[in-house]
């Protein structure tokens, strides 16, 4: 038991007919007046958002088959002369980008032009959810989402803001002392200055239990000695916020300050926040990597030998580098796919425009069935890349302390993968014009790629994902697993177990229905409602299968935890999905009827994705072929090449 543990005013204020709930009597909005906003400023003075309650997190439970259908009513939270204000704001943001940006020139110059950075500067978008009192424009998520989405049609643009709000002052907003809010918060909200933070190393990659990068206690300062590698605008940063470990001599007692009261005193394989500037002794930036996409954002190897770094220098989340690292990654990740999206956009915009202008055999291109498919297939990942994104902002945005770590994730994963799949289908339909080296479309395609890559590799992420999740839900379920592990130890509950199943009919491959999902739904979406209740329910058997197969070994099979990810993902996305496309048709949204075959389309392709990533989880090696790619791969390694002979040779 012990073991396994270790495992693990809205407009619309009338209830509207076809069981969709009353979103002004859910949640509660309050009036809010908006006070004059000047058009060349993104200030936005209007008083806070009104948050309900935390929620259990809606991912990790269906883990458990508990499905939480107050998220099936697609977050509507701002008042309607807030989403104007917004849209003005966005107007405003768009005209720099269409004046100002060359996103090909970016790519081509590999650099942000400075009078560019200035314009940003000025219209306060390095501080987007920063207080106002300082400088930012104190957005919520949600409004932070549409700006990046805006800016994100260069994708170095987006990628800029992105890291130096999130790996920048976010960190010493939140974790930083008075002192260091005084000196650096203003001037790097503001864009006058740059932050990045140095995290990665060479030898051991984002694993921060072995960091060589060490801080030494001396004296009352610290000796700051390693390298990091791949440091996201580390041409331009005038601050470095460095991850390192602490190594304290024997001479030096351990400084009391750093400990909160009533904590356990730090121990030396914590690691902790350095702040670092620029024109400090021994701090050495290398050539930039010669990057194939993202190239606006340089890309550096940075050089601490022995840099003295005093204390009020150091965050006061002391020895917590680690854990603040992944909080503040963790709530963040969704800009990455406004990035995606601004993208996806774009080359679905001249590639729709290319299939117009482009005639094969006195027929225009789009009018041919594999380019309607192709078009057909970028315009329905736009729309779930855009349902994503603004599900998982509207949830944060809605819930005070919301924990949406393992969304944000998906967020990251499914719109970076599914923009760059989407992409990958316009370079089809431009035929030999996608691969000319000016083509836009191989921008859009390295740039994609690289965001598959940024702030680490997204099959980290579906260990991330996987891994949360069954940690969350290993609780409650420990029981259930010791019996079914175990079946002569429980044989009444086990009995119990399987009597239970067959009396209700709730066959493992056919679930019984109990969750009435379609009752939260437009009925028009009652069919796809069946089927995502479906999928859930399947999913939770699979887990627990899984788990009962392999024990305390899930944790380390990693095929099986991409599965899971992969079913997690399905089912996350097709709620997002279904939750926009009801909402569209019980309020009369001018284009409802196209967001419902959009909506339909997407559920019945996932369904099928998610039917035969469960019957992997669900009938282990007897249905995947896991064990052929891990032989396959010991022999490609073992050899180091491709293995066989040719075949027209006599190889007996």
């Amino acid at each position: 038991m012990n073991k396994f543990s270790c495992l693990f005013g809205s407009k619309y204020s009338l209830r509207q007919k076809f069981g969709q709930k009353c979103y002004s009597q859910r949640y509660g909005f309050a009036a809010s007046l908006v006070e004059h906003l000047e058009e060349t400023e993104l200030q936005a003075k209007y008083k806070p958002i009104d948050r309900l309650p935390v929620k259990p997190p809606f991912v990790k439970n269906l883990f458990r088959g508990k499905f939480d259908t107050d998220f099936l009513a697609f977050p509507e939270f701002m008042p309607e002369a807030r989403v104007e204000l917004l849209e003005r704001n966005a107007e405003v943001v768009r005209k720099l980008v269409d004046d100002n940006v060359d996103p090909a020139r970016i790519d081509g110059k590999a650099a942000v032009p400075d009078e560019l950075i200035e314009k940003l500067a000025s219209l306060k978008l390095f501080g987007l959810m920063a207080p106002r009192s300082v400088g930012g424009a104190e957005f919520t998520h949600t409004e932070r989402a549409r700006i990046m989405e805006i800016v994100g049609e260069s994708p170095s643009v987006g990628v800029l803001l992105f890291q130096n709000e999130t790996l920048g002052h976010k960190l010493i907003a939140a974790h930083g002392d008075d002192y260091q809010k005084e000196k650096l918060l203003k001037s790097l909200i503001t864009g006058k200055k740059y932050a990045t933070l140095c995290f990665g190393e060479a030898n051991c990659g984002s694993d921060a239990t072995k960091f060589e990068t060490q801080a030494v206690r001396s004296g009352t300062d610290w000796l700051l000695h390693g390298t990091k590698v791949w440091v996201p605008n580390a041409d331009n940063a005038d601050l470095f916020i460095v991850v390192a470990k602490i190594r304290l001599t024997h001479e030096t007692p351990q400084n009391p300050y750093y400990a909160e009261e009533g904590e356990e005193p730090f121990t030396p394989e914590d690691v902790g926040f350095f702040l670092v500037e620029r024109n400090a002794a021994n701090v050495r930036v290398g050539p930039r990597y010669d990057t194939v996409g993202l190239r606006g954002v340089p890309m550096c190897e940075v050089t601490f030998d022995n840099v003295v770094v005093p204390d009020a220098m150091v965050l006061t989340d002391f020895f917590r580098g680690y854990d603040v690292v992944k909080r503040m990654f963790a709530e963040d990740r969704y800009a990455i796919g406004s990035i995606a999206l601004a993208t996806l956009k774009r080359a679905l915009r001249e590639a729709a425009e290319y299939s117009v202008q482009r005639r094969v055999r006195d027929v225009n291109l789009y009018q041919y069935e594999f380019a309607q498919r192709r078009l057909g297939r970028m315009a329905l990942q736009a729309y779930a890349i855009e349902s994503v994104i603004y599900f998982t902002t509207g949830i944060m945005d809605m819930y005070e302390g919301q924990d949406c770590e393992v969304e944000n994730a998906i967020a990251k994963v499914f719109c970076t993968e599914a923009a760059l799949a989407a992409v990958n289908d316009a370079m089809q339909l431009m035929g030999g014009q996608a691969l000319l080296e000016d083509s836009s479309f191989t921008r859009y395609h390295r740039d994609l790629r690289a965001l598959t890559l940024f702030d680490h590799h997204n099959d980290l992420y579906r260990g991330l994902i996987a891994l949360n999740s069954l940690q969350y839900i290993s609780a409650a379920v420990s029981e259930t697993i010791m019996a079914k592990r175990n079946p002569l130890f429980y044989t009444m509950k086990n009995f119990r177990s399987t009597f239970t199943m067959r009396f209700m009919k709730n066959d493992e491959d056919d679930p019984h229905l109990y969750l009435r999902l379609k009752d939260n739904l437009h009925p028009s979406l009652m069919f796809l409602a069946d089927q995502l209740e479906a999928c859930v329910l399947r999913f939770e058997h699979a887990i627990i299968k899984t788990l009962s197969m392999l024990g305390p070994e899930t944790v380390h099979d990693q095929m099986y935890l991409r599965r899971i990810a992969d079913c997690a993902s399905l089912l996350y996305t097709m709620t997002a999905v279904l939750s926009r496309a009801s909402r569209a048709y019980c309020i009369g949204s001018e284009n409802a009827d196209d967001e419902l075959v959009l909506a339909e389309t997407f559920v019945r392709d996932s369904h099928d994705s998610f039917k035969e990533l469960v019957n992997g989880l669900h009938y282990g090696e007897y249905y995947v072929t896991d064990h052929n790619f891990k032989r396959l791969s010991h022999r490609t390694v073992e050899s180091k090449k491709y293995f066989l002979p040719e075949p027209y040779k006599l190889n007996y």
